[in-house]
């Protein structure tokens, strides 16, 4: 349909987890990194028809994501719903960024300055973003071997 109308806009939803692998989610941040190739692939494939495409990566805001949550961590839980809880933005702040996005043709659709930042230590010092998130899994190994184990 798009490409017999000459335009159009695809948007997919990933997360920051699909730009920024943290320790302890390997199924979470392998679907959304998938999701992010996915988006780079269509992105390249239907500029020539202009059919735009932009990828929604947002970090941690207010949702029911962590209800359904599974993980081998008993913390994670816990952590995601205090991650949710801090966030400044709210889904209407992030329905405003990708509208924004979506508008100004933008491929990549972030939420929040401070993950854009963890992920650009990523991309510009991979060392440093290691050592960082080895620290980071042995903290969360650490308070799961204090916390009971969860239950499915």
């Amino acid at each position: 349909l798009f490409k017999a109308q000459k335009a159009g806009h695809i948007v997919n939803v990933a997360s920051m987890a699909g730009l920024v692998h943290a320790p302890e989610m390997s199924s979470y941040n392998a679907t959304k990194a998938a999701v992010v190739a996915l988006s780079e692939t269509l992105y390249l494939e239907l500029a020539k028809d202009r059919i735009g495409v932009s990828v929604v990566c947002p970090a941690f805001f207010p949702t029911n994501l962590a209800e359904g949550m599974r993980s081998p961590s008993a913390d994670a839980k816990r952590i995601t719903k205090k991650l949710f809880a801090k966030s400044k933005l709210s889904a209407d702040d992030v329905a405003r960024k990708v509208y924004q996005g979506v508008q100004s043709q933008q491929y990549l659709i972030t939420s929040h300055w401070d993950y854009n930042l963890i992920w650009y230590v990523k991309r510009y010092w991979p060392a440093l973003f290691r050592k960082l998130m080895v620290q980071s899994g042995k903290n969360l190994a650490k308070a799961s071997r204090k916390a009971p184990e969860a239950k499915y």
